[in-house]
């Protein structure tokens, strides 16, 4: 008999992979609940692969309804976010920031080019 756990969490990640709106009916309200889940589901996934010694990721992989090469990222991510061979690799909280600030920045130099127009605009029309 298979554990009723794995069943469930395979059970949601179906609903994930079916799409963000068929898993957000089902059970989610929001994406931030989503996005929460399924952060939850990455997390219970690379710690059943840790405590599974015996078991390829490959195998567990297919238990869960993933690709071997996801969970294989999710396991390496999840290394290097406390603090094992980094190698150079980012963590997750520092490619959230990473794309926050590549967000800001963007936002920003659109300001600057709305501002720079309108400098030049206004400069045209005091000088007629």
């Amino acid at each position: 008999m298979r554990n009723p756990a794995l069943m469930l969490a395979a059970g949601i990640l179906t609903a994930v992979l079916a799409g963000p709106a068929v898993a957000a009916t089902a059970t989610c309200h929001n994406h931030e609940s989503f996005e929460h889940w399924v952060a939850q589901f990455k997390r219970d996934a690379v710690e059943l692969v840790r405590s599974s010694p015996d078991r390829t990721v490959a195998e567990i992989a297919t238990e869960l309804g993933v690709s071997d090469q996801s969970l294989r990222k999710w396991v390496d991510q999840s290394r290097i976010d406390v603090g094992g061979d980094r190698g150079g690799a980012l963590t997750t909280a520092e490619r959230e920031e990473l794309r926050r600030l590549r967000r800001e920045v963007s936002e920003l130099r659109k300001e600057k080019e709305i501002l720079r127009k309108a400098a030049a605009y206004f400069a045209a029309e005091t000088t007629r």
